[in-house]
């Protein structure tokens, strides 16, 4: 009995070491999938970055940070720059991102707008798959341990299972991650100041502007 075992044990262990080591979720923790123009039922991770000039940065601050928690988002970090510009760091429900974006652009004057998607469906689905495979394993993996008589085979199995927890628990806090950020998309904000010309200030910048034109006519 245990050299038979013991020959399923190294079966099994073989077979757990030609798994890739990614991850899925179960049905229940499924990443939200997104509905897109000619991609339904896409997992879609969507980051943004903003850039506004306003003339108060700290009150546009303020009102950054108050447009994300209306719109059902949260405030990750927020930073003010020496030179009196600020950086805030907004996690946003996807759903909502384009519209709080066009309202934080009326905080100020926006400058530059960017947001990317990253489809991650076929990385889900096999991480799915890979994470049902280790699981299969595990539990019978289980099953032989119940069976086990010699300390060797004992000790085999449960490091055996002690390894494949470790890897089972990794997969699924990545999974858990995806979906964080398919349904939170992330927003980096950036406020500058608008500088305000003194006399001597449109002087110069009148003068610059005539300087150009005797070179560059469009």
């Amino acid at each position: 009995m245990g050299a038979r075992l013991g020959a399923v044990i190294l079966g099994m262990a073989a077979l757990a070491a030609g798994c890739q080591s990614v991850g899925a979720l179960s049905a229940a923790d499924a990443p939200v999938r997104r509905e897109s123009a000619g991609q339904p039922g896409r997992i879609i991770l969507r980051t943004a970055w903003q850039t506004i000039a306003a003339r108060d940065v700290r009150a546009a601050v303020t009102q950054v940070q108050a447009i994300a928690r209306s719109a059902g988002g949260f405030v990750e970090s927020s930073s003010v720059t020496d030179d009196d510009g600020a950086s805030v760091e907004l996690r946003i429900p996807s759903a909502g991102l384009d519209a709080a974006m066009d309202r934080i652009a009326r905080v100020g004057s926006e400058t530059s707008r960017r947001v990317s998607a990253r489809d991650v469906t076929e990385e889900v689905v096999d991480l799915q798959a890979v994470l049902a495979n280790k699981t299969a394993l595990r539990d019978r993996l289980r099953a032989l341990l119940t069976q086990a008589k010699d300390v060797k085979d004992i000790v085999a199995v449960e490091e055996q299972l002690t390894r494949l927890q470790g890897e089972i628990d990794s997969m699924e806090g990545r999974l858990k991650s995806i979906r964080a950020q398919a349904e939170m998309s992330s927003l980096d904000v950036t406020l500058r100041p608008v500088r305000i010309l003194g006399p001597v200030g449109y002087v110069l910048k009148g003068a610059w502007w005539i300087v150009e034109k005797l070179f560059v006519i469009r």
